[in-house]
C-alpha cells in the first residue's frame, strides 16, 4: 500500500512542475523574446516481484514518474513589424550581446526591442534594450567577438538596419553613412 501511495506521489510532484512550467510559458506571453521550456517525463524505477521465466513475463511494480528533462525551444518565434527602426530581429541561430555602461557584465537575448538612448558624456546614440543594457557587435566581421558598443552621432536621420546587420544613416551634413 505504501509503495502505491509513492508512486501516486511521484506522479503528482511531476504534474505539479509541468504546471508551473505552463504557468510561467503564460505569464510571459507577451515578453520580447521569450522562448517557451518543455518538460520530459520518464518512468521511476521498477521493482521486480519475480523474474521472468519460460512462458512468463516476470512482474515488475513501477515506482512511480520524474522529469527527465525541463529545456528551452530556441526554435524562431513569429516576427513582427513595429514600424520602429531601432527594432531588430534575428532569423535563424544567435543572440545579440549586450553590455552595461561600463562593458561589464555579459548577457544574450534574442528580444530585438531596442530603444535609441542618448549619452550626453559622448553625444552619441547607443542601442539600449528594455533591460538598460546596451547592444554589442563586430566591426565588420561577424565571426569576431562583440567588443564594441555600438555607438551612431546624436544628429542621425533614417536609420535602417539591414538583413546582414549593416547599420545605414543619414549624418548631420546629409550624407549616407553604412557601417
Amino acid at each position: 500500500m505504501l509503495s502505491s501511495m509513492c508512486s501516486g506521489v511521484t506522479g503528482l510532484r511531476s504534474h505539479q512542475t509541468y504546471l508551473d512550467v505552463i504557468g510561467n510559458d503564460i505569464a510571459n506571453v507577451n515578453t520580447v523574446g521569450y522562448k517557451q521550456s518543455n518538460v520530459a517525463f520518464q518512468d521511476a524505477f521498477y521493482q521486480s516481484l519475480s523474474n521472468p521465466s519460460e512462458g512468463t513475463s516476470g512482474k515488475q511494480i513501477g515506482l512511480g514518474v520524474s522529469i527527465s528533462k525541463l529545456s528551452t525551444d530556441f526554435n524562431m518565434g513569429s516576427l513582427q513589424e513595429t514600424g520602429v527602426s531601432s527594432n531588430i530581429a534575428l532569423s535563424g541561430d544567435g543572440f545579440f550581446v549586450m553590455k552595461d555602461a561600463a562593458g561589464q557584465n555579459t548577457t544574450y537575448t534574442r528580444a530585438g526591442n531596442f530603444e535609441l538612448s542618448y549619452n550626453s558624456t559622448t553625444d552619441m546614440l547607443r542601442l539600449m534594450g528594455s533591460d538598460g543594457k546596451y547592444l554589442h557587435g563586430t566591426a565588420g566581421d561577424a565571426r569576431g567577438t562583440a567588443s564594441s558598443m555600438i555607438e551612431l552621432p546624436s544628429d542621425i536621420q533614417d536609420l535602417t538596419i539591414s538583413s546582414s546587420g549593416s547599420i545605414s544613416y543619414i549624418d548631420g551634413t546629409g550624407a549616407l553613412v553604412v557601417r
